[in-house]
């Protein structure tokens, strides 16, 4: 944190600096307002008539997604308002992080100055393979140097985590 107690934001008392993930069930909408947050960054516009971004670029890594439905959910959210969300960048594909997705997330961070956000559509298609621990364990070590590079460089990075449907053994 700041050294005066202050959270850093990324949109004021909405969506803060560092690691954050968005949990929930299928079909829940958690894609549309990741979506819907990172256009309104890229655009320093306001969301949810309360919320007001400071202009910024954002990645958005929609890895369930095609450019295609991408472009066509971005035109659906944008129809009506009054921005240009110049600044957001799409990709569909992205190694898993143990793969040298890690590196290429911070090469470009590094190359991206005004980057104020990463928005990683879903966590499972980056999360690396690791045997042997409790699932707990596993999901801890692998998200660490997500929230590294997040607090390193000052940005939100909003992993999309989807909840299985079924109940689990293992609380």
């Amino acid at each position: 944190a700041e050294p005066s107690g202050e959270i850093p934001w990324t949109i004021p008392n909405l969506l803060p600096e560092g690691l954050l993930l968005l949990g929930g069930k299928p079909k829940q909408g958690k894609s549309w307002f990741a979506l819907a947050l990172a256009l309104t960054i890229a655009a320093g516009s306001t969301i949810l008539d309360t919320y007001q971004a400071t202009q910024g670029e954002a990645l958005f890594l929609g890895l369930e997604d095609t450019e295609r439905r991408l472009q066509a959910r971005s035109k659906q959210l944008l129809s009506g308002m009054s921005m240009d969300p110049s600044g957001i960048e799409f990709a569909t594909q992205w190694p898993t992080l143990d793969e040298g997705g890690l590196a290429q997330l911070e090469a470009y961070i590094q190359a991206h100055p005004h980057l104020r956000c990463i928005v990683i559509d879903t966590w499972a298609k980056v999360a690396p393979h690791m045997k042997g621990r409790s699932q707990y364990e596993e999901d801890y070590a692998a998200l660490s140097p997500l929230k590294q590079l997040a607090d390193t460089y000052h940005l939100s990075i909003l992993a999309i985590h989807h909840l299985r449907k079924t109940q689990a053994h293992d609380v």
